[in-house]
């Protein structure tokens, strides 16, 4: 994606323009296939949204406000700032039939210099940024061990100076740290 910045006010926008009409119902437009259409122009870069109220009376203007405050809780950078998704990895499901039917899609950003994980209350309890060399570096190994049912289980883990880093999220880094190392 190319951008453009207004001298005047020092804006950055996607020269690639994303009109909204059609979401607002005029077109038999359906909510999940413009979610899912809003989310992949946010992913390759998209920051020029065209939409008004009477796309759909406020319609479109509620996807579009959903598909950005999703987008900045899953990556946790203001992409309205600097920041930009470079793409979306495969979805992770828990392994085990007793947790609830979640399904995670991760996303991976690009941060601005000097950005800090934004948290919004009550939807995330703590967020930090570790460096790909912290998380693939010497040392990157590590097991956490839960006793359950009177049995000591372990799973693979990345050690952080906030705790281990286990579960659906260790298997999402484990996918980045592979894909980054073959596109090194």
């Amino acid at each position: 994606m190319r951008y453009r910045t207004f001298p005047r006010t020092g804006w950055t926008i996607s020269e690639i323009g994303y009109g909204l009409w059609g979401m607002g119902g005029w077109t038999g437009s359906n909510d999940d296939e413009s979610a899912a259409a809003l989310d992949r122009a946010i992913e390759l870069g998209c920051t020029f949204f065209d939409t008004a109220w009477v796309y759909g009376l406020g319609r479109s203007e509620r996807l579009l406000g959903a598909a950005l405050r999703e987008t900045s809780e899953e990556v946790g950078i203001d992409v309205m700032q600097g920041g930009r998704v470079l793409g979306r990895l495969p979805t992770v499901r828990p392994m085990s039939t007793r947790l609830p039917p979640i399904a995670v899609t991760p996303y991976v950003a690009l941060a601005p210099p000097g950005a800090a994980p934004r948290l919004r209350a009550g939807e995330v309890e703590a967020a930090f940024w570790m460096s790909l060399e912290q998380l693939s570096g010497a040392g990157a190994c590590a097991v956490v061990r839960r006793e359950i049912r009177d049995e000591v289980r372990e799973w693979p883990a990345y050690p952080s100076p906030w705790g281990p880093i286990w579960g659906i999220t260790e298997r999402i880094v484990s996918g980045f740290i592979e894909l980054a190392e073959l596109a090194r």
